[in-house]
């Protein structure tokens, strides 16, 4: 899905292979696969997500570039929820973007602000950025957030389910409240929007509501 395809807003992946060393988050080392996003809507440029490596932020400064836009241009820095892989840089972030409004759910803020020393400004159900709707989406963390664009008729997920081979919930032992995960996903697919985009995987491209609420199912069997 190109940047073009979304009519009235603009985005840009800044993808990333993430390494992460034995005993961080299981007995064994992995890389996992995952994108922050440069939204773009006029003239208002915002990020979703800072990734987590220092080197990743060349990759968003690349995104940035691709937006014809600097960190200087960032109206809006969102983390969708407290998890390294989303919000490990930053600390870096806001130091080259002190013009931007750091906003994360009220239940993640302040466990991202230990962690980064960033004090974030929280939002809720209804509240918009850039023309997105702030979605709170509770269980695979407590403030986890996701945004929907209804121009496009699309919804930037965060990890409310990965799109690597096949669709699928995030993993179980990263998950802080499986049953609440369960009913989140639910009442978001019922929500019948087109198009969704993961923060781990690929894009889905129309119907993604109702591959969302089969994924619901096959979960509640």
């Amino acid at each position: 899905m190109s940047s073009s395809a979304v009519p009235g807003l603009e985005f840009f992946p800044a993808p990333a292979d993430i390494y992460v060393p034995a005993g961080i988050a299981g007995p064994e080392a992995f890389t996992v696969k995952v994108q922050a996003f440069i939204v773009r809507r006029g003239e208002e440029v915002g990020l979703v997500d800072t990734l987590m490596q220092p080197d990743n932020i060349d990759l968003i400064e690349e995104a940035l570039y691709r937006a014809n836009a600097a960190f200087s241009d960032l109206r809006y820095v969102v983390i969708t929820h407290h998890h390294p892989d989303h919000s490990g840089n930053l600390a870096e972030i806001a130091r080259r973007a002190p013009q931007a409004r750091i906003v994360s759910g009220a239940h993640d803020a302040e466990t991202i602000h230990r962690a980064t020393g960033v004090a974030l400004e929280p939002v809720e159900n209804g509240d918009t950025l850039l023309g997105l709707e702030v979605i709170e989406t509770p269980g695979h963390t407590p403030g986890h957030i996701s945004l929907f664009d209804a121009v496009s008729s699309t919804m930037f997920l965060g990890d409310l389910a990965e799109n690597s081979g096949q669709l699928r919930p995030p993993p179980a032992r990263f998950t802080e409240d499986p049953a609440l995960y369960q009913r989140t996903l639910r009442s978001v697919a019922e929500l019948n929007f087109d198009n969704a985009l993961p923060s781990h995987g690929d894009p889905l491209l129309q119907h993604a509501a109702t591959m969302l609420l089969q994924l619901a199912e096959e979960l509640h069997t």
